[in-house]
């Protein structure tokens, strides 16, 4: 008997994979004749690591990309508490946005059970098939790291088809069905595929599915959404303080002199129109017409001081869908002109 033991204690021990013979048969991995081996159930780790000093530690550095590789609900809620919109990461106060990432193994309803535990958009937790032979700390890093290369590239280029690599997923057989993909997808549970034997990124939804008032909402169903976001936000940030930093603010039809480093809301919204056009051209946002005709700048009625802004974009979207009506003819009855 060969007794192993998980060299990390508690919960994500239960989801390191025990198997014989993955490959097969076609891979040169089969047991030789006469020798039988069976996997025992093993002794399930309990617990789980306190991450209250971990967040500390990353203050107020800005981390784009966080891989989360414990998924139990503690581990889960203390990250949503550090992202979120009131006093997180995404917060006014503190504007250091990002994005967690986590992975899960278990069965199609034990994954639907964990993603009705959340309802964050910051928080994208990937599920796999039980029989997935790669970890799920491992997974997590893996999507992390896949994710961070084609967002740094294009925040609003959906990362679907991503290769996870060196990630073994489960053989053929055990796979989840297109039918059972859309379920985790629409419990906040995000998906991948296998193709040609390689697990591939198939759609970086989100935990949040519900407004405030419990009514389905889709604004923050894909990932890509927060990380537009994000780089739209720090594009704003970097136009007005780069070039207004030390600016004073007046009114508009102020008759002040050349040279004056004075700024009105007439002037800042042309500014964000131009920017808004530069995004435009990175295919980030489009409807400029739309977007002009809805942006407001204005004073602030109560303090002098500050300029307030509505800033609707209208971000791109990614293309996950080609839907085609097949009418087939067998022959047409005339011949195109």
């Amino acid at each position: 008997m060969v007794t192993l033991t998980a060299r990390h204690k508690g919960l994500c021990g239960n989801e390191i994979p025990v198997s014989l013979n993955y490959y097969g048969f076609g891979g040169g991995e089969v047991l030789p004749a006469g020798v039988q081996i069976a996997v025992a159930t093993g002794t399930a780790g309990t617990g789980a690591p306190v991450l209250t000093g971990a967040v500390a530690a990353m203050a107020d550095e800005p981390f784009d990309y966080i891989g989360l590789p414990f998924n139990d609900t503690a581990s889960v809620n203390t990250l949503v508490t550090e992202m979120n919109d009131t006093s997180g990461r995404w917060s006014y106060a503190r504007q250091l946005y990002g994005h967690v990432y986590t992975a899960k193994i278990g069965t199609l309803s034990e994954l639907v059970t964990a993603g009705d535990q959340f309802n964050q958009q910051h928080i994208t937790l990937a599920g796999y098939e039980k029989e997935t032979q790669t970890p799920a700390d491992e997974l997590a890093a893996s999507r992390t790291a896949r994710a961070a290369v084609f967002i740094r590239n294009d925040p609003a280029r959906p990362t679907q088809t991503g290769e996870l690599v060196g990630m073994l997923p489960a053989p053929k057989g055990k796979r989840f069905t297109m039918t059972e993909q859309q379920t985790l997808l629409s419990h906040g549970v995000a998906t991948a595929y296998v193709e040609s034997g390689v697990l591939r990124i198939q759609r970086d939804v989100t935990t949040y599915r519900k407004n405030a008032y419990g009514v389905a909402d889709n604004s923050y169903l894909d990932s890509e959404t927060l990380h537009t976001s994000a780089y739209v936000l720090r594009k704003l940030k970097s136009v007005i303080t780069s070039k207004y930093g030390r600016h004073k603010l007046a009114s508009d039809g102020t008759r002040f002199g050349p040279g004056q480093a004075i700024v009105t809301p007439a002037v800042i919204k042309g500014e964000l129109l131009a920017t808004y056009r530069q995004l435009e051209r990175a295919g980030i946002v489009e409807n400029y017409e739309l977007f002009k005709q809805y942006l407001v700048v204005e004073r602030d009625a109560s303090d002098p001081n500050r300029l307030n802004t509505l800033f609707p974009p209208d971000y791109v979207n990614q293309l996950r869908v080609f839907a085609v009506v097949n009418q087939f003819r067998l022959q047409y009855s005339e011949e195109s002109a």
